[in-house]
């Protein structure tokens, strides 16, 4: 890949990349950091892609797995420590509180999560980047939601 193909696609990922690595990191510096490394394993890589979607799920993929290495390295607030304000000035959930509840659900349905929001990804695309079938996504996803709105207590999932 040439310096300039590759600031081409930094310039199209770029945002992709720190939101994904943001969802996953819950902190800027670290996902900045995260965003660099992800970009730096893909511009190192020697895979060819059969299209500009293969090419945007790898990094997609590249980013997840930098973003759950980072996550092994730094130490993350207790998932029992109280939160406080669960509610914004609106009377609105908290994103915060919603996010920091999705970290709660299993890896599996976290990851369907984060690609579904955060990527904004369709289901066919996430099942090609976690390499299951559609229809796994999509179950996936429904349990997740269903998941959710037990831990939130309410239906604002």
């Amino acid at each position: 890949m040439t310096k300039e193909m590759f600031s081409e696609k930094y310039l199209t990922y770029k945002v992709m990349v720190f939101q994904i690595s943001y969802a996953y990191l819950r902190n800027i510096e670290d996902a900045e950091e995260a965003t660099l490394d992800s970009f730096m394993k893909f511009y190192k890589s020697t895979k060819k892609f059969q299209s500009v979607n293969h090419e945007k799920n790898y990094l997609i993929r590249v980013t997840i797995n930098t973003a759950k290495d980072y996550l092994k390295k730094i130490k993350a607030l207790p998932l029992n420590e109280e939160v406080h304000g669960v509610y914004d000035d609106n009377g609105e959930l908290d994103k915060h509180y919603v996010w920091a509840v999705v970290d709660e659900l299993e890896g599996k349905y976290k990851d369907v999560i984060y690609l579904r929001y955060t990527a904004d990804l369709p289901y066919k695309d996430i099942a090609s980047i976690l390499k299951i079938s559609e229809a796994l996504a999509r179950k996936y996803h429904e349990i997740a939601i269903k998941t959710l709105r037990e831990l939130i207590g309410g239906n604002y999932a």
